[in-house]
């Protein structure tokens, strides 16, 4: 069975993942504050941001806060030896792609255009990082990560394209 090591205070989770950011292990939280609208439905506030906890000694220490809201779908990918999340809003109507670039932060790469419903990363037999994206309008959407610029990971020039929308 698991046993309770940490636990820490969140609004209204809608999502999390652990990612590997370095030598760290993070655990990803999408928060979202809900009211009750005349004591009969709940109203989500699409104003709390993505937190990001670094997980040592058993217990989780605040990293960074993304200011991302209404994050509704997360996944995560490893390309080139960097890691990567992915966060999807219905809200903002966009997926974003952050790299752990160190220093204790991840920093967006890229956006995507689109209304998210779930995200899923599948690695291909062929190598190829697939990420398929169910969206509000009633299709999935496929694509496939692309490296942009040299192969070398510290090169400013390197940027990662998730495919064409």
């Amino acid at each position: 069975g698991f046993v309770l090591l940490s636990q820490v205070a969140t609004s209204m989770p809608s999502s999390t993942l652990f990612i590997r950011a370095g030598q760290h292990v993070a655990c990803v939280f999408a928060n979202e504050k809900a009211a009750l609208q005349e004591g009969r439905s709940w109203i989500v506030s699409h104003t709390e941001p993505v937190s990001i906890y670094k997980f040592t000694h058993d217990a989780l220490q605040l990293l960074q806060s993304i200011p991302m809201y209404g994050v509704n779908c997360m996944e995560r990918f490893y390309l080139a030896g960097d890691s990567f999340i992915l966060l999807g809003s219905t809200h903002l109507k966009a997926v974003s792609v952050y790299r752990w670039r160190g220093y204790s932060k991840f920093e967006a790469v890229q956006t995507i255009s689109v209304s998210p419903l779930h995200l899923h990363v599948y690695r291909s037999h062929s190598g190829d990082l697939l990420l398929a994206m169910s969206t509000q309008c009633g299709r999935t959407k496929v694509l496939r990560a692309t490296k942009q610029g040299r192969c070398d990971v510290d090169d400013p020039r390197l940027r990662y394209l998730v495919g064409q929308v």
